[in-house]
């Protein structure tokens, strides 16, 4: 699943290599019968959106006390009100507790944020969390639950219309010349993933590897593959390619189960929430009973004799303590990791905990008087290039007026340099960038209508979200583990979707799901969905550790 528009190209590359070797055909003829299943798959996983159903989690239950409190008397606290805590906190309610919501901010939400300040034509900008894939099937059955609807992103594209743009170079590269020359890498990669999947010491001595130490190694792979790989994993994750393991590149598909078909069309950025994705958080906050507690720091967790736990917030230097039977830990781990802890936590969870990568990615966004990109070139705005801008799209697509609005995504060095100086002075100096790939957009630019989110600096997130650093993919499964009365959720913890909305939605329903399997009132049942295939890469690790 790909936050970028690069890695979906990747992934796209990677999977037509492993058809075009299975079919004896060209990447090129591989990719045209690829490209023609796409829409067919689409259709499926709406169908399968439309199905979804809250899943239980996989591990056993935990045996709760001989004097345990049951349904709505059960004490749950779900720390954290971004979209995880809050999905956390709804579905508990649907279940017949009544959950406390904590939140240090001053806003609900976390990284999911929407304004509209100082933007012209009834448009919003994301400040945080934007798009949305096809497969992102919770989060897109959440969207209707709340009685929201998704921005077709891909509707009503004019013949020839570019929707993915290259610029590497100083060129606009085909997306064809890409695949092509990923091939070779394809087999490389495979062969690497094969042999540490069976060997633990091949695992490790490739999981302390940086991406970029093993991409330099590859001296038969085109440069240029190399500079979108780099360009791709930056915006990604976050950070730059030497602070990345290997394995975030390695495990761009399931390699044991690849279904080129699948890959192909699933990771997609298709839709948008109409009228700004924060409507999801604010929606579920309102359906809490109890509301949310803002302005409360967590800034101790402590296990009792009885088997409950304490947890103990600061509000404007006041501190107070309360007794829970159950509570959800839906904070960022580098919060996390600032709260004391008189709780026993497996050391492997407590060292991903104080040590697990996050990233440093910022967004700025502009808007234009008009859309150049789109109006002139016949492209969407969605860009990926190495000279300095990193990634660009047009966050006014599917939305009102004739403007645009260019987000600008960057990542690792970039985005820390991104919190300097103003807005209006970032965006300065990006035109000329910028109006070398779509000309005339410079001319377009709105004055003044500079917007900037730098998550690195923000307060209650002090990053954008997960990233496995070298040696960290020995943390995959262990982050979302329960813990006695202690549960953990966001897009830190998850199996399939890190990273994602989708990942946020899944464990506040996972965590939901636990407390409601053993501390429901006696007789109620949980529905069980099958996992994802994407979830065996990290489970298999998960299995060979406890071996």
């Amino acid at each position: 699943m790909s936050r970028s528009r690069a890695l979906s190209l990747l992934r796209r590359g990677l999977a037509t290599s492993l058809f075009a070797a299975k079919k004896g055909m060209t990447p090129s003829d591989a990719a045209a019968e690829l490209n023609a299943i796409r829409v067919s798959r689409r259709e499926a996983l709406a169908l399968a959106a439309a199905a979804a159903v809250p899943f239980a989690c996989g591990d056993d239950p935990v045996e709760p006390p001989a004097n345990t409190r049951y349904g709505a008397d059960v004490r749950v606290a779900v720390v954290g009100a971004g979209a995880a805590g809050l999905m956390c906190g709804y579905r508990l309610t649907n279940y017949g507790f009544k959950p406390k919501v904590f939140d240090a901010a001053t806003r609900v939400g976390g990284r999911m944020f929407t304004t509209n300040s100082g933007l012209s034509d009834g448009q919003v900008a994301e400040l945080g969390g934007e798009l949305v894939d096809t497969n992102h099937i919770l989060l897109r059955a959440l969207v209707d639950e709340l009685g929201l609807t998704l921005d077709d992103l891909f509707a009503n594209e004019p013949a020839g219309y570019r929707r993915d743009t290259f610029w590497f170079g100083g060129r606009l590269v085909p997306e064809s010349e890409i695949v092509e020359k990923f091939s070779p890498l394809a087999a490389k990669m495979q062969a690497e993933l094969s042999a540490a999947e069976t060997d633990e010491a091949k695992f490790a001595t490739l999981d302390d590897m940086g991406m970029k130490a093993w991409l330099d190694a590859q001296t038969d792979v085109d440069p240029l593959i190399k500079d979108i790989i780099a360009v791709a994993y930056l915006d990604e994750y976050g950070l730059e390619i030497d602070q990345q393991s290997v394995f975030n590149l390695l495990y761009l598909i399931d390699f044991e189960t690849a279904d080129p078909f699948r890959v192909y069309g699933d990771s997609d950025e298709r839709f948008h929430i109409h009228g700004g994705n924060e409507q999801v958080p604010k929606a579920l906050a309102a359906a809490l009973s109890s509301g949310v507690e803002l302005e409360q720091r967590l800034v101790r967790v402590k296990s009792l004799a009885s088997g409950t736990v304490e947890l103990t917030f600061d509000k404007g230097g006041t501190a107070k303590s309360e007794e829970f039977d159950r509570a959800i830990l839906a904070l960022p781990f580098t919060l996390l990791r600032d709260v004391e802890f008189q709780f026993e936590l497996p050391a492997d969870q407590r060292q991903a905990i104080d040590e697990l990568g996050y990233g440093t990615n910022a967004k700025l966004m502009a808007q234009f008087t008009s859309r150049v990109w789109h109006d002139t070139h016949n492209a969407s705005g969605s860009t990926i290039t190495d000279n300095g801008l990193q990634e660009l799209w047009d966050t006014a697509r599917g939305q009102p007026g004739t403007s645009g609005l260019l987000t600008n995504f960057v990542g690792g060095q970039e985005g820390v340099a991104m919190g300097e100086k103003t807005p209006e002075e970032q965006v300065s100096d990006r035109l000329a960038r910028i109006d070398a790939i779509f000309p005339g957009a410079a001319a377009a630019y709105r004055p003044n209508t500079a917007l900037r989110m730098h998550w690195p600096s923000a307060p209650f997130a002090k990053g954008s979200y997960a990233c496995y650093k070298p040696g960290q993919w020995a943390f995959a499964g262990v982050e979302g583990k329960q813990v006695g009365a202690l549960h953990f959720a966001g897009e830190h913890t998850s199996i399939d979707f890190q990273g994602y909305m989708e990942g946020a939605i899944e464990t506040g329903q996972r965590a939901a799901d636990e407390i409601q399997r053993d501390l429901a009132d006696p007789g109620s049942a949980l529905r069980a969905a099958p996992r994802s295939r994407g979830s065996l890469r990290k489970l298999r690790r998960k299995a060979r550790r406890a071996h």
